[in-house]
């Protein structure tokens, strides 16, 4: 019961964690097409930043859930008996 709770929280989670990041960008390219007024030369690219920062809270996230179910898993004492 406890594995499929924590299944369903991680999908949830990264669920989440994705369609935020879709949402941002949208309304950042919206706000960014209204202020255009020329060729812009020098943009730097936050967007790559931000997917490595999302990447890597989703595959922390997932290690330390993972971590955690089969750690509490293994030194469960009606596991062991």
């Amino acid at each position: 019961m406890r594995s499929i709770i924590l299944r369903i929280f991680s999908v949830f989670f990264l669920f989440l964690l994705f369609n935020i990041n879709g949402v941002l960008a949208e309304k950042k390219q919206n706000i960014h097409r209204k202020d255009i007024k020329g060729i812009e030369t020098d943009v730097g690219d936050r967007w790559l930043a931000w997917d490595k920062f999302l990447h890597l809270t989703a595959s922390a996230g997932i290690t330390g859930l993972s971590y955690h179910f089969y750690h509490c898993q293994f030194n469960n004492p009606q596991h062991l008996a």
